[in-house]
């Protein structure tokens, strides 16, 4: 397998993410107004307010400049999906939806979590790797690098879950899943009374977050159904406690690991 078919597939997969960032910004497109939590002047990072290109930011980080890098990396979304692979129009598509987006996350550099961090990551190294790099062996790096991040992701992840006694005993999808915010009723009424199904919940994401890098030693079609069980995990997430960017994010990075897993 190409190389340069791994990157297609993952900045499908993140166009997807990015595209679903830029709806819940329109979302919340009131807050960015002046004088509202998200104005930049109240949220901007002075050293972007105040240099010499402070007129420039001041003039794309406001509600209207927000609007046109929504709409540009929407657009882009839609291009890179109906051109054709390696094309001028879908190379170009491509860079305009990285930059755009990451001028979004400096817009909004507070508050990121894991998956935002991740697509970030995923951003950045197709830049490096990809669209400025035509050297193969650049790209594999780019590859190699993004499997090892993701790696490292969920085994610290699930350290973290088995040194916690509250992942543990089972306790902590019992209280995340009984609240407003990361619950439904479903889950309030029935899944929190559950203390052997919270239980069991807890140690299937420990073990499974800790094993995932000794996957790649498997099987590629194994590897294969691993990671089809992993998104699956993320879209279950996504669904209970709406939190869409794990799916995309980490997705996302999925192709650069079953890559990795043939090569062994």
């Amino acid at each position: 397998m190409e190389i340069t078919i791994i990157y297609y597939y993952i900045i499908l997969i993140l166009s997807i993410g990015l595209s679903i960032k830029s709806f819940e910004y329109l979302s919340t497109i009131k807050m960015f107004q002046k004088g509202k939590a998200f104005d930049y002047s109240v949220i901007g990072i002075d050293m972007f307010q105040m240099g010499k290109l402070g007129w420039f930011f001041n003039l794309i980080y406001s509600k209207n400049g927000v609007i046109s890098l929504i709409a540009l990396s929407l657009m882009s979304t839609v291009i890179i999906y109906v051109s054709a692979f390696n094309s001028v129009l879908f190379s170009s598509a491509v860079v305009v939806l990285l930059s755009v987006n990451l001028l979004l996350y400096y817009r909004h550099s507070y508050g990121l979590d894991g998956a935002d961090q991740m697509s970030l990551l995923l951003i950045i190294t197709l830049f490096l790797c990809y669209v400025f790099a035509s050297d193969p062996k650049i790209q594999k790096i780019g590859i190699f690098f993004i499997a090892f991040q993701l790696s490292l992701s969920y085994t610290v992840a699930g350290i973290a879950k088995l040194f916690s006694k509250q992942w543990r005993s089972g306790l902590a999808i019992q209280g995340i899943l009984s609240t407003y915010t990361y619950g439904m009723k479903f889950t309030r009424e029935k899944l929190t009374k559950n203390k052997f199904m919270c239980l069991t919940l807890c140690w299937l994401t420990i073990i499974m977050e800790i094993c995932f890098p000794l996957v790649i030693f498997l099987d590629p079609q194994i590897t294969l159904i691993f990671l089809g069980f992993g998104f699956l995990f993320h879209l279950s997430i996504a669904i209970v406690m709406g939190l869409n960017d794990f799916v995309w994010g980490f997705s996302a990075a999925y192709p650069a690991f079953y890559y990795l897993s043939t090569l062994i």
